[in-house]
């Protein structure tokens, strides 16, 4: 039997480059995209906003990977993507 999970993503970096490209993809694929950037927030949405017009959802975060908060970035973003 096949097994099906459902299409939901993060992306660390969304702001441009790699992450950015990789958050396109996945949208183009039909993923869910949950998104960080550490210093561009202007950039992670307008990759947010490139997202939802492949018609996925898509949320940003911030993330600063020293941070003692960090790992709640994840979970923050699990719970918007459900």
């Amino acid at each position: 039997m096949k097994e099906t999970y459902p299409r939901l993503a993060v992306v660390t970096g969304a702001d441009s480059g790699i992450g950015e490209a990789v958050a396109h993809l996945l949208a183009t694929e039909g993923f869910d995209v949950g998104l960080t950037s550490h210093h561009d927030r202007e950039g992670a949405d307008e990759t947010a906003r490139a997202v939802q017009e492949r018609g996925q959802r898509s949320f940003v975060e911030p993330f600063d990977a020293a941070a003692p908060e960090a790992g709640e970035v994840v979970d923050r973003l699990a719970d918007h993507l459900g």
